[in-house]
């Protein structure tokens, strides 16, 4: 499922974010655990890898405006697209993954007739 979420950037301004919910579990039910193990999963390192995006999101907003600010263009837009991939394998210790990734900026001027 697709969806649209906000995400504030670390200057407090928000974007808009599409995002595609995929299966994922985040950790395993703590209550089948034997003593002394800990829960793990991709719950804390999917927080460092959002506030890592956030960051350079942020950042590339940011650079994109003062690079247009001399243009003074009089709408501007920029698509980031994010993509990962993981596959797990027969012999669960192995895991494939890709990433991909694109920026797209559109800038518009109008005329003044």
């Amino acid at each position: 499922m697709i969806r649209i979420k906000p995400l504030t950037l670390d200057d407090g301004s928000q974007i808009l974010v599409e995002v595609e919910q995929a299966d994922v579990s985040l950790a395993g039910p703590a209550d089948n655990l034997p003593t002394g193990a800990e829960p793990t999963g991709l719950g804390g390192k999917l927080d460092d890898a959002m506030a890592m995006m956030r960051n350079s999101i942020g950042a590339m907003a940011r650079n994109v405006h003062a690079s247009l600010s001399d243009q003074s263009p009089d709408e501007w837009a920029m698509e980031v697209s994010i993509g990962f991939k993981g596959e797990t394998q027969p012999i669960p210790v192995i895991v494939t993954g890709s990433a991909t990734g694109s920026v797209k900026v559109t800038a518009k001027w109008k005329r003044a007739d």
